[in-house]
């Protein structure tokens, strides 16, 4: 896991996508701490996973917001203790493969 500094313009077209409660945002107090992102496979992306509001705090404030980056395997290792071995190499498999899968629903 490495510490990434984000860039406002990612960080802003992000947060403009995640959930954010803009209320929310005023109880975070300013540098709160990181976020963490996820890496997925195939270059599929870096979302934000933990800290959207303070991720938006930073970005109204104008401050430096930071995340912990987990790498792939960290990724998929948190994936399946989160929501069974299974479920999380079906899904994982799926980021890897470009056309619709059988098993999809």
């Amino acid at each position: 896991m490495i510490l990434f500094e984000s860039n406002p313009s990612d960080l802003n077209r992000w947060i403009k996508h995640a959930r954010v409660d803009e209320h929310h945002i005023a109880h975070n107090p300013p540098n709160s701490g990181h976020g963490i992102m996820v890496t997925l496979p195939a270059g599929c992306g870096m979302p934000l996973i933990d800290s959207n509001h303070c991720a938006a705090r930073a970005l109204r404030d104008g401050s430096d917001f930071f995340a912990a980056v987990l790498d792939e395997n960290e990724t998929l290792e948190l994936l399946r203790r989160s929501m069974e071995k299974t479920n999380a190499d079906h899904y994982w498999k799926r980021m890897l493969a470009p056309k619709p899968h059988p098993m999809d629903k």
